[in-house]
């Protein structure tokens, strides 16, 4: 078991199939759903270690959050990810970043995406 395992937010990641078109090529649908709990740590400037560039010039910072799950979680670039933040239930975030999955010791091991 991973240390990481035991994260204290309930994500569902909704991941994404590619199913026939019936043009000959392949298009996005939504796959099977799964839920995990993991942590999710706020990144850049909702981090607060630098002062957010946009608001200077009045366009709102872009918010990102980095997500590190079990080691075992089914996740790629194409998928969705909602969890609760910061009181709203359910707000649904794309993952922007790959996610990574470091080979490390067992009890650090985890899967992380942006």
């Amino acid at each position: 078991m991973s240390l990481l395992e035991r994260g204290r937010t309930r994500v569902t990641i909704h991941t994404v199939v590619m199913v026939d078109d019936g043009y000959g090529d392949f298009r996005p649908a939504p796959g099977p759903s799964a839920t995990y709990w993991a942590w999710v740590q706020p990144v850049g400037d909702a981090a607060g270690w630098r002062a957010p560039v946009g608001a200077q010039v009045g366009w709102a910072p872009p918010i990102r959050r980095k997500v590190v799950l079990p080691p075992d979680t089914v996740i790629d670039k194409w998928s969705a990810l909602s969890f609760a933040d910061q009181g709203d239930p359910g707000t649904r975030w794309a993952v922007v970043d790959p996610p990574r999955a470091p080979t490390t010791a067992r009890p650090t091991a985890c899967a992380s995406s942006v």
